[in-house]
């Protein structure tokens, strides 16, 4: 029988630092930025990727940017990819970072508002004087 307990903490596991806000537009082109630290370094972007995914609706890869990368840190930007909500205002994606060790983390996409300028609505019908009827 033993006298004691032992607990195991994994303190040198890559744990990873988001610096931007995880929201954006459907329409994708928001840039993530993030920190990993004791992550392997990383020679080439193409050594890594992103992949959004939702279960109901399949995935997207996103566009991976190697902003620097050593046996302390890596550091990376991602360039969100136009996604479909489905009608939806919004929906949470998770986010995998596929590389010498897989990161996870959530980013929520958001209905972009379509911008609409002056002048580009023309009526399809009615008196050209306008008016009441």
């Amino acid at each position: 029988m033993a006298c004691f307990s032992l607990t195991y903490y994994n303190d040198v596991a890559p744990s990873l630092t988001l610096l931007t806000e995880m929201q954006g537009p459907d329409i994708g082109g928001d840039l993530i930025e993030l920190v990993i630290s004791r992550y392997p370094a990383v020679a080439s972007p193409s050594d890594l990727a992103a992949k959004f995914s939702l279960s109901s609706t399949g995935f997207a890869l996103g566009t991976v940017f190697l902003r620097y990368s050593n046996d302390q840190e890596t550091k990376l930007a991602i360039k969100t990819p136009a996604v479909d909500l489905a009608g939806s205002a919004s929906a949470f994606w998770d986010v995998t970072i596929m590389g010498p060790v897989e990161m996870k983390f959530r980013y929520n996409y958001v209905a972009a508002t379509p911008l609409v300028l002056p002048g580009s609505l023309t009526p399809t019908q009615g008196s050209a004087a306008g008016g009441v009827r």
